[in-house]
């Protein structure tokens, strides 16, 4: 009894030296969070290293967690898990336009700047707003708030508010560059090794074109009766007025008024997918290399961000980590974009880490997006937050494989809505409709593309993480989200962009 509490207290003084040694007191850190990127695409081996060069240059020795997941398929409510370090059943941020989150959740932003931080976040999205639109909570705990058109706008943010200093917290977050990466700039050079999908837009000025014309033909299937009624000019003579037609289809206006009968997103999807024949590889082939030539051109765009933060009197001081909100799916599953599904395609994002003075590996043990605020606060020397789910990472770092029991858990709100956990061997899912719930359970190491449900074949596998699954997600915590219901809660210069 004795040996094994000196064996503990050792392992304990040696591991506390070592935490000592990763602590990076009153460090600024920057969070560069980055809408719908796949971890396999910039996993930076290989021929993929081509895609992001300058992301892959700047993480080249830092820390790689190559089993990172999302908690959801689409960005609202996965960005409010990682700023808040709650799985979406505990922070119940769903409904974009509904939805404000709970007074009593802490944001990683609010825990920095009540100890003593300057919190800024920067939110870059060419087509104008989107989180920001409405403040439903995103924005808690952080003292300055900017919006800009894109991510090249960002070093000059970030060096202005470094400056000289320490204890700054800037989130960088972007999510209009990737947002439907299937068409590109004009005058981009499109290096593809099949021929263009006949009579689909590939430039962005295209797209804008076939989507204005596409609610013309379509306008009463697509807008909302109201919509009609209030704006009888526009829609006595639409093909006069495309330009405000287009504008008023992408504001996105709150309840209790809706522009659109469905969902933005879902129309020009669409309109777009019909002219993609998915049983045809070439095309499958086109779409998949439009977004890997988005994801290069926006690579292009951090450069001058990854040299300054590069210079030797930042990066002494700096923590710089890298994630993405949610992936894509590309053809993978008969669909391109982020289907309501848990699907790895989907969930399997970047996380990538570079700390003053920790070396650079690749960790297999899985990790989550939550467990990204945990891991700033213990990595600057402050006590992680008790409401926080996520684990802070440190551990991992002193020992890359180690075995501790992580998992992962992510989550969709439809009905039937779909629920995940995983750990390194086995992916469980749970489909539930109601009262009544299906399982898949995939066997990640011989199956790693999850094709075949084992649930059968290891029922006690499934029975176990459903277990841990049900402890996780059904705490009693009453994190309910405060609901906008009417226009009177919006702040009037937020009406005028949305009118």
């Amino acid at each position: 009894m004795l040996l094994l509490l000196t064996i503990h207290l050792g392992f304990s003084y040696f591991f506390s030296k070592y935490i000592n040694r990763l602590l990076c007191e009153n460090c600024n850190v920057i969070l560069l969070d980055i809408d719908i990127v796949r971890a396999d695409y910039v996993s930076c081996n290989g021929d993929k290293k081509r895609i992001t060069p300058n992301l892959c240059k700047f993480f080249e020795n830092s820390l790689v967690f190559e089993n990172n997941i999302s908690q959801s398929y689409w960005t609202f409510p996965s960005f409010f898990s990682t700023i808040t370090s709650l799985y979406i059943p505990q922070h119940n941020m769903e409904q974009m336009y509904i939805h404000i989150l709970n007074p009593n959740i802490k944001t990683i932003g609010q825990v920095l700047s009540e100890n003593g931080y300057s919190t800024v976040f920067v939110n870059s999205y060419k087509y104008g707003f989107i989180i920001s639109v409405i403040k439903n909570g995103w924005d808690r705990g952080y003292q300055k708030t900017t919006d800009v058109k894109k991510p090249s706008e960002w070093k000059k943010i970030v060096e202005n508010e470094l400056n000289g200093k320490k204890s700054v917290f800037v989130h960088l977050f972007e999510s209009g560059s990737l947002h439907f990466p299937y068409s590109v700039p004009e005058g981009t050079i499109l290096n593809c090794p099949v021929p263009a999908i006949e009579g689909f837009p590939i430039t962005e000025k295209e797209e804008s074109e076939f989507l204005a014309n596409n609610l013309i033909e379509h306008y009463r299937e697509i807008f909302s009766p109201e919509t009609i009624r209030k704006f009888p000019d526009l829609f006595r003579s639409p093909s006069l007025y495309k330009g405000e037609i287009m504008e008023l289809f992408f504001s996105q206006r709150p309840p209790p008024v809706y522009t659109v009968n469905r969902v933005q997103w879902d129309i020009s999807y669409e309109a777009l997918m019909s002219k993609v024949n998915l049983s045809d590889q070439r095309h499958i082939d086109f779409l998949r290399c439009l977004y890997e030539t988005n994801l290069f051109l926006l690579d292009n765009q951090l450069e001058e961000l990854f040299e300054y933060l590069d210079s030797k009197e930042i990066k002494n001081n700096t923590i710089v980590i890298f994630s993405s909100s949610h992936g894509e799916e590309l053809g993978e599953k008969g669909y391109f974009g982020h289907p309501e599904s848990v699907s790895k395609e989907v969930l399997d994002v970047p996380l990538m880490m570079r700390i003053p003075k920790v070396s650079g590996r690749k960790i297999q043990t899985p990790s989550q997006n939550i467990d990204i605020p945990p891991s700033i606060l213990e990595l600057i020397g402050l006590p992680v937050e008790v409401q926080f789910q996520g684990k802070s990472l440190t551990e991992l770092i002193k020992e890359p494989n180690r075995d501790i029991g992580r998992f992962a858990i992510s989550h969709t709100s439809a009905d039937p809505n779909q629920t995940s956990i995983q750990n390194e061997e086995w992916k469980l899912k749970v489909i539930k409709s109601g009262e009544s719930a299906d399982f898949e359970l995939y066997d990640l190491i011989n199956d790693p593309d999850e094709t075949k449900d084992v649930h059968e074949d290891f029922p006690e596998v499934a029975l176990s993480l459903n277990k841990i699954l049900h402890l996780e997600v059904n705490q009693s915590i009453d994190y309910s989200p405060q609901i906008i219901d009417d226009d009177a809660k919006i702040d009037e210069k937020v009406r005028q962009k949305l009118m």
